[in-house]
């Protein structure tokens, strides 16, 4: 279990297939590796030319919009969509 108080879906989609869904999932893994959370569980889907991968994380609520950013900033070469959902 989290000893963070709030948690976040971030969901990320783009152009690939299962040879690159590796490469974006570590993109977003190094992306999120210098803020203070935990990732509680992802999934990844590689469907009809597109990548659709989910992460699950336990956060500090005042990081969440400086994660998004650069979570965008990061996967924008890439031509993915990102958004970071809370609940």
């Amino acid at each position: 279990m989290s000893d963070f108080k709030s948690k976040a879906i971030i969901l990320a989609s783009g152009p690939g297939d299962v040879s690159v869904r590796e490469e974006v999932i570590a993109l977003i893994e190094a992306t999120l590796k210098p803020f203070t959370l935990i990732v509680l569980q992802n999934q990844s889907i590689a469907l009809a030319g597109r990548i659709i991968i989910a992460f699950e994380i336990g956060l500090d609520l005042a990081h969440a919009k400086a994660i998004e950013k650069d979570l965008i900033n990061s996967l924008k070469a890439r031509n993915f969509d990102v958004a970071l959902d809370l609940i």
